[in-house]
């Protein structure tokens, strides 16, 4: 059956008009160029799109993750991505796209990847298209020769001229084990209170905020950031109890901020801020409270990115943003978290709290390594979004947590608008010293309405609860993500719902 399906793909094919364009290997159309975060001398990252395979980019050393951006000069059709690596083992990476350089959604993961060229589907439209190479079994990272196609398959039946006839592998499915009664844990998850608003069917409101960040350009191939322009430029520096109120269009690079208190954080931001961006920063331990807190009114911070940044263990937490009143239709937005990492906190690692007009944020290609190490502290989740809509999680890899993984709450009656993709949620490997509770799901959901959930990885483990329970939910759409127990406990790998209806799984 195999083979009839492929000769027929062929003949389909080799019967129809093709139209598409091609980018880099055999040469790079005008416009489209290559960029690294570290290139060797004699390596630079336009030799990864020079039509050459004689020649590579090679990175500066073997530090990871490793970034290279191909940025296509406007926003095309993407079909696939294919790579001749010049590395020697294993080697992990995904692919990116994005069309501001500020909020990537990821299009390709392939950890364990063994290939010396490998290729993959990639869909949407996209200006900038980047590879995060995250670990390499041997040495630092290089590639030959870096091709991303564009073109599309149109309704007339002509075809990408880099279509290729494939048969897509027989993915086995994973089955869950026969459960003969859903298994409630042995003790009810206790959801965080917050201050509760009135539930209301009307509406998310529309929010008012226009997006003003200046698109971050790829770093350069001497490692230094390409700044918006407009930004003022501050790099390689220590700084302490950084003042924020008023702060605008300042981009941080290679930059430690230290300071804070028993009730302050590091980075504390309030009053009017709005256009920062903090690239490859640390945001060292502080004096006893959280790494980064955001307190909005009504919409007065706005547009802040940390990319690549290293959040050092917290007393309490890592990242936590909030705003108020909850009600307001201004709230803030844009508040992103690409492709950073967090050591285990105390409390919670990243936490946005809100109402409905705030959210519009991304937090994409984060690892975060534990949360709620101090077991005097209550909740202790990985990560947590209560109010805020329509916010876009992906391509995140989360460890074991004393608390749930996921934290998910609402407080209207309205569709979400939540996209979760691609997230890794893992308490079967735990890096902390703080071991899961046994009444911690994996995921934990209240009042949550609608949102799609696609290609998450749910993997639950003793000594923790389940892989889900679901509060008060409707019409949330896991239909793509896989379920597991890691342990092998029986119903573990089976989301428990209590009031919920038109939930897909």
């Amino acid at each position: 059956m195999q083979r009839k399906l492929i000769v027929v793909l062929i003949l389909i094919l080799c019967a129809i008009p093709l139209v598409a364009a091609t980018i880099a290997w055999g040469g790079s159309p005008a416009g489209v160029t290559a960029a690294a975060g570290t290139s060797a001398p004699g390596h630079p990252a336009s030799y990864m799109n020079d039509g050459n395979k004689a020649t590579a980019w090679v990175a500066s050393s073997s530090a990871m993750p490793q970034k290279v951006t191909l940025d296509l000069g406007s926003p095309k059709a993407v079909t696939a991505s294919d790579v001749s690596w010049d590395v020697m083992g294993i080697v992990n990476f995904r692919v990116f796209g994005s069309n501001d350089g500020v909020a990537w959604t990821q299009l390709a993961n392939e950890d364990k990847n063994v290939l010396k060229t490998t290729h993959d589907t990639i869909r949407g439209t996209w200006r900038y298209i980047r590879m995060r190479i995250g670990w390499l079994q041997v040495g630092s990272a290089g590639i030959y020769e870096w091709r991303v196609s564009t073109g599309s398959i149109f309704t007339n039946g002509s075809v990408s001229s880099t279509a290729t006839a494939t048969v897509a592998p027989t993915v086995k499915p994973t089955v869950a084990p026969t459960v003969t009664s859903t298994v409630k844990p042995s003790a009810t998850p206790t959801v965080k209170p917050t201050v509760t608003p009135t539930v209301t069917s009307t509406p998310i409101t529309t929010p008012t905020l226009a997006p003003t960040t200046t698109p971050k350009l790829p770093s350069s191939t001497s490692g230094t950031p390409s700044v918006p322009s407009g930004y003022t430029l501050i790099q390689n520096q220590t700084i302490g109890n950084l003042a924020t109120n008023g702060l605008s269009h300042h981009y941080y690079y290679k930059c430690t901020f230290v300071g804070g208190s028993s009730n302050t954080a590091v980075l504390s931001f309030t009053g009017s801020t709005s256009n920062v961006v903090f690239d490859s920063c640390t945001i060292a331990k502080g004096g006893g409270w959280n790494g980064v807190s955001i307190n909005d009114a009504n919409g007065s911070i706005h547009d802040i990115t940390f990319e690549n940044c290293l959040f050092e263990s917290q007393s309490r937490m890592g990242f936590e943003c909030t705003s108020r009143p909850t009600t307001a239709g201004s709230q803030y937005q844009r508040i992103n978290i690409i492709d950073s990492t967090f050591q285990p906190q105390g409390n919670e690692a990243i936490s946005y709290d809100g109402g409905a007009a705030a959210g519009y944020c991304t937090i994409s290609g984060n690892t975060i390594q534990g949360a709620g190490n101090d077991v005097s502290q209550a909740w202790g989740a990985g990560l947590e979004i209560n109010g805020p809509s329509h916010m876009t999680v992906s391509g995140n890899h989360i460890y074991a947590c004393r608390g749930s993984l996921l934290n998910l709450q609402m407080h209207t009656t309205a569709d979400c608008g939540w996209v979760f993709a691609n997230n890794v949620l893992d308490a079967s490997t735990r890096v902390q010293a703080t071991a899961m509770s046994s009444s911690s799901q994996v995921v934990l959901a209240a009042n949550v309405y609608g949102g799609t959930f696609s290609g998450n990885q749910v993997v639950s483990c003793s000594p923790g609860g389940g892989v889900a329970y679901l509060s008060g939910s409707h019409n949330m759409n896991w239909k793509t993500s896989t379920w597991r127990d890691a342990s092998g406990r029986s119903g573990y790998a089976t989301p428990a719902q209590v009031d919920c209806s038109g939930n897909q799984f």
